[in-house]
């Protein structure tokens, strides 16, 4: 078996046979601006991550400069759907009188997009470019994702398609001067680009380190073998060589990273391990050499997702995603009053929505000199009316898109079965849980369930203050009402989903319920009770979570969980940190 010394060893000498360095960003940057001037189309452009800035502003004017023979056309995210696709222009149907349709942007002819504010691409708008890129299109997108967190980040079926990504935080305005275009490679590239064929052992190699990478698309391996093919062509080589495929990597592969594969020898036998080593060397002589996954791996490593490089550091070898809402907003719904406008759909005025008026007009329209015939005057010359005839069809309702406030609803199980040490800690955990929620803008709720009966101590509300006081007053002993707290949970957020709120409940025990409803003691009625409650909230859909807080895993609250239809959490030997982040994972 390889020792660790050697094979370290190993992968640095790998490393140092290539002396370019990856993760230069001017150097990246260079690159990226060659390989668009070089191939503008075919490798479905640029994701550009900076918020506003000189230095974008800068990188902007430098790679519009490099394409000044394509009219870059620069398109808001809220673009419409009829303005994409074309339509009827309905001014000039007004004016002329007839059906008249005008051209959207996608006409069929080469453009260069610039999309702003990527990450508020609605996906509506986003499969549209989709579409027209999968069919062929000549079509290249450059898109400005200003986004901060995970939440706000450019649609994942646009990410896919588009193979180039550079993110500008790391560049100063100072160093983007450094910036130089060689224009007489670029035109050379152009003329031999079509003349490099891609070996097979290269791809095979690509595709393997993209699965290691946990990149489930066959897309970005391939638009890594033709930027590839591409660096080549700037070089004025018409061979792809091991160097291309490398720097490829680093640009197209790097971003899309899910986690960081662990190189093991496949082999712990030395001996065989060495024999191994010795057929190898004889077949590599009669064998092309494939490139070495360690070597991949490291023009990989260059441009990884901060998440990543936070895993790495952390010890984590495939990081869960932590799926909180930063905003504070819980599920989407569609209003008629309010929020960001959809597209209007065909319905039937009632008081409550509001209807489309040119919507309405430019369905009504085309059909105009089929509804009502012309008069014909004296002369014979035919005279049309100048009133616009409409049907219960043509009426469009407008429509927003809205977000319900979420409300989280903390149930704690606060009895003798609850030992002190852990309620300790599930007051602790649900502290940094109210905390988390106070700056997200949620509004939270306390209920506490102990000897007889349940007690809500904070009504849904966004007061931190009032919520840590509730909470350092929450007693502990006595029976376990599991139904009655499960009831008071369900009360709170049946009557706030009412209200438009997003409802999440968060139950914190041990699963051992010994007071039913009534509030008299008894076992197998107390269970019972607490198993209608529960199968309650499945089924009126209501969200749940809930947290084991015995020292061991109980069979009773695992059976709760599966009768919520919630999450189910045993953390057994974690502290209040440690339980806040495992709840803060599972929000949606």
């Amino acid at each position: 078996m390889e020792k660790p010394q050697n094979k370290e060893k190993k992968i640095a000498n790998a490393g140092s046979s290539n002396s370019r360095d990856y993760s230069d960003p001017i150097w990246a940057l260079t690159q990226i601006v060659m390989i668009l001037a070089a191939e503008p189309f075919g490798l479905g452009g640029l994701v550009l991550k900076a918020r506003h800035s000189p230095t974008r502003d800068k990188v902007l004017e430098v790679i519009e400069y490099n394409l000044t023979e394509f009219n870059i056309q620069k398109v808001h995210p809220g673009i419409s759907e009829m303005h994409l696709e074309g339509g009827l222009d309905f001014a000039s149907t007004l004016e002329q009188g007839r059906a008249v349709y005008s051209k959207g942007l996608f006409d069929g002819t080469p453009k260069f997009i610039k999309l702003v504010m990527g990450e508020r691409i609605e996906p509506n708008i986003a499969a549209r470019f989709s579409q027209r890129i999968d069919s062929g299109d000549m079509l290249s997108l450059l898109i400005l994702d200003e986004g901060i967190s995970d939440e706000e980040q450019t649609p994942i079926s646009l990410m896919d398609r588009i193979s180039l990504f550079i993110n500008l935080d790391s560049i100063p305005l100072s160093k983007v001067s450094n910036i130089q275009i060689d224009n007489e490679r670029v035109k050379k590239a152009r003329q031999i680009l079509r003349n490099i064929k891609i070996p097979e052992k290269f791809l095979f190699d690509v595709i393997h380190l993209a699965l290691s990478l946990g990149i489930n698309s066959f897309r970005p391996p391939i638009f890594t073998m033709k930027v590839a093919t591409v660096l080549a062509a700037l070089r004025g080589s018409k061979t792809l060589i091991e160097k291309d495929v490398l720097e490829s990597i680093s640009l197209t592969l790097s971003h899309r990273a899910k986690f960081l594969p662990d190189i093991q020898e496949d082999n712990p036998n030395p001996e065989q391990s060495q024999q191994n080593d010795m057929e190898d060397g004889k077949n590599n002589n009669m064998k092309e050499e494939e490139i070495p996954l360690e070597l991949l791996i490291e023009a990989a490593k260059c441009n990884l997702p901060i998440s990543i490089l936070e895993s790495i550091e952390k010890g984590n070898k495939t990081p869960e995603k932590i799926q909180f809402n930063n905003s504070g907003s819980g599920q989407k719904k569609f209003s008629f009053l309010r929020g960001r406008p959809l597209p209007s759909r065909q319905g039937t005025p009632n008081g409550r929505n509001r209807i489309d008026i040119i919507g309405t007009l430019r369905t009504a329209a085309p059909w105009q000199q089929l509804r009502k015939p012309s008069e014909t005057t004296e002369n014979a010359k035919p005279i049309r009316k100048k009133k616009i005839e409409f049907r219960s069809n043509d009426i469009k309702i407008r429509r927003y898109q809205d977000f319900k406030n979420r409300l989280i609803i903390f149930s704690v199980d606060a009895s003798g079965s609850l030992a002190v040490g852990r309620l300790a800690e599930a007051k602790g955990a649900v502290e940094l849980l109210l905390a988390k929620a106070y700056s997200s803008r949620d509004q939270v709720a306390l209920v506490a369930f102990r000897g007889e009966s349940a007690d809500t101590l904070l009504s849904p509300s966004k007061s931190l203050t009032k919520t840590k006081k509730a909470l350092s007053s929450l007693p502990g002993g006595g029976g376990t009402p599991l139904a009655s707290g499960l009831q008071a949970t369900l009360k709170i957020a049946l009557d706030y989903r009412h209200k438009g709120f997003s409802p999440v409940a968060v139950i914190l025990t041990d699963g051992k319920a010994n007071i039913n409803l009534e509030g008299s003691k008894g076992r197998e009625k107390a269970l019972k009770d607490s198993t209608q409650m529960a199968k309650l909230f499945c089924a009126n859909e209501v969200k749940s979570i809930l947290i084991d807080t015995s020292n061991r895993m109980q069979a009773s609250a695992k059976e709760l969980a599966e009768n919520l239809g919630g999450h189910y959490l045993t953390l057994p030997r974690a502290n209040a940190k440690q339980l806040s982040d495992a709840v803060i994972s599972k929000l949606d």
